[in-house]
């Protein structure tokens, strides 16, 4: 838990939680974040940054939970943060990509600076899935730059479609979309091994997601 101005944050298994009034009521801040388990977080200099554990490292918000993006420059691939530390130069995060250990530092003043690029992302993306394996439901990210025509549909395994998560015009910005591991018919469908297509503008990103029930 940490607090930053008059907002107290705390880190728990399903998401960011903040408070207003010193802990009498709480909401979950998911703009941006979507539901990942937060390990650590910490203040660093006017941001609020957390280490994830389910692979997409550290985040970080300068609007007291408002909105949250990455900033993994130089981090390990699919790094899962357990702690992060900071001193007068620089904000470390420990983690681990399976059974290997990394430590990440960045200085400290680079982490502000990138907040003037904005929220906006600068390409298409696809994020992978969390939790994975899942089971009842994913939460899967997704990034779009500009205003564009984007659809999420999710195929088994022989390549036929699921379900259709979306097909739609979306504004530029950064999207969390759930899936509940059902048809487009509203069935359960069973364990095994799905892929989420992400398509706009040409660009396709697949990401491979599994269901155990």
């Amino acid at each position: 838990m940490t607090k930053r101005d008059s907002f107290l944050f705390a880190g728990t298994v399903f998401g960011v939680y903040r408070s207003s009034d010193d802990g009498s009521f709480w909401e979950r801040e998911t703009t941006g974040l979507g539901t990942p388990p937060i390990n650590s977080l910490i203040v660093a200099s006017e941001n609020v940054c957390g280490g994830v554990g389910s692979g997409l490292g550290v985040v970080r918000t300068t609007n007291n939970g408002a909105a949250w993006d990455t900033i993994n420059a130089g981090l390990t691939a699919s790094l899962s943060v357990f702690s992060l530390s900071l001193n007068a130069e620089y904000l470390f995060a420990g983690g681990e990509v399976g059974s290997s250990i990394s430590i990440w530092r960045r200085p400290i003043i680079q982490v502000p600076v990138i907040e003037q690029l904005g929220l906006i992302p600068l390409n298409l993306s696809l994020v992978q899935n969390y939790p994975n394996p899942f089971n009842p439901s994913t939460t899967i990210l997704y990034e779009v730059p500009r205003r564009s025509r984007v659809e999420l549909i999710i195929y088994n395994i022989i390549g036929q479609k699921v379900t259709t998560l979306f097909d739609e015009e979306k504004e530029a910005g950064r999207y969390s979309v759930v899936w509940s591991g059902r048809n487009e018919t509203g069935s359960d469908v069973g364990s095994g091994v799905y892929f989420s297509c992400f398509r706009a503008e040409g660009y396709v990103a697949v990401r491979k997601l599994m269901l155990v029930r």
